[in-house]
């Protein structure tokens, strides 16, 4: 074989190899193509319903952004739990659906990123809307407090303010001081109207409400003890003073539309009283029991001269009576002539 037959050889043996690499090259192909395609649109109906492979996506957040690559929304998850964040066009964030682990909180924020209003459930499933002031100050807040409503404002000391709830069913409005203590509450108490006054420790120190259909104001210490009283009973007014104990004291009232004073001892028995009947003036003393163990008379003379009478038995007294009793006679007494 001459030389030019064995290069003509040679070229037809590499031109067959060139047309089997084609096929090949475009077999592969053909595969890369259909297996590319059966990634995206996954496999033909008849496999599918033979195999149904679970198609899933583990990020840690999601991010939109726009064209040149600014932030404005993204879906994240964390240790504290996972949100949907919306920014604007500065980058600022400006509202946020969360799920935390003390519950879900929609917020919305100003342009300075200071939370203004949210609205949200707690651990225990109470819901709240939340509406704050410029710089964080200053808030009011819809709630349920025990199953009851209660809106609440707040001064810029996040104490002081204003709660207005239900208690038991019943209205209430309770004044807050900058300690965030109640000092002023207006309510009903068992139906009827009460504003109630109290000091730095929270206790009740005045009362004014109604009493049996009836006004009444009542001072109480620093013991909540109730030490003072003005009050109507059966229309006539009264002014009850009490001890610590709250029984012995005095009560100034008119019976009968005629003024009237009581003295009582601890166990709240009256032991003297200062009346006037008809338009005289009538002093008596009375034991534990009861009964009168001394009176001065009931009607007094009509002249002058049965003035100084009265004022002679009354400065001298019976001598049965203890001098400590004598001593409160002349002086109670002595001092209610001083002005007859």
């Amino acid at each position: 074989m001459t030389t030019e037959e064995r290069l003509a050889a040679v070229e037809a043996s590499l031109a067959r190899v060139r047309l089997a690499n084609r096929w090949l090259l475009a077999a592969l192909g053909i595969g890369v193509a259909a297996w590319a395609a059966l990634a995206v649109l996954g496999p033909p109906a008849a496999m599918a319903q033979a195999a149904r492979p679970a198609r899933v996506v583990e990020v840690q957040e999601f991010r939109v952004v726009e064209t040149d690559g600014k932030r404005r929304a993204t879906l994240s998850v964390d240790d504290n739990g996972m949100g949907l964040r919306l920014y604007d066009a500065a980058g600022k964030g400006r509202a946020s659906l969360l799920l935390l682990t003390e519950g879900p909180r929609l917020a919305l924020f100003d342009a300075a990123e200071k939370g203004r209003m949210s609205l949200l459930v707690s651990e225990d499933g109470v819901p709240s809307l939340m509406v704050s002031g410029a710089a964080g100050k200053g808030a009011a807040a819809l709630t349920l407090s025990k199953g009851e409503p209660a809106l609440v404002f707040k001064d810029a000391t996040g104490k002081g303010g204003v709660v207005l709830d239900l208690n038991e069913g019943e209205p209430q409005m309770l004044l807050l001081d900058r300690t965030g203590k109640g000092r002023v509450c207006l309510s009903f108490d068992e139906g009827e109207p009460a504003l109630m006054l109290t000091d730095a420790a929270g206790k009740g120190r005045a009362t004014l409400g109604m009493l049996d259909g009836e006004p009444y104001l009542g001072l109480s210490d620093a013991a909540r003890k109730n030490r003072a009283n003005l009050t109507l009973r059966k229309g006539e007014p009264a002014l009850l003073l009490s001890d610590a104990a709250g029984k012995g004291g005095a009560v100034f009232d008119l019976s009968g539309g005629a003024p009237r004073l009581l003295l009582l001892d601890v166990l709240g028995k009256s032991r003297a009283s200062l009346t006037l009947s008809k338009g005289q003036p009538n002093l008596a003393f009375t034991d534990a029991a009861g009964k009168v163990v001394w009176q001065a008379p009931q009607s007094a003379p009509e002249n002058g001269s049965g003035k100084s009478a009265l004022r002679a038995r009354i400065l001298h007294p019976p001598p049965h009576l203890p001098p400590r009793a004598e001593a409160t006679i002349v002086r109670a007494v002595s001092a209610a002539l001083a002005h007859w």
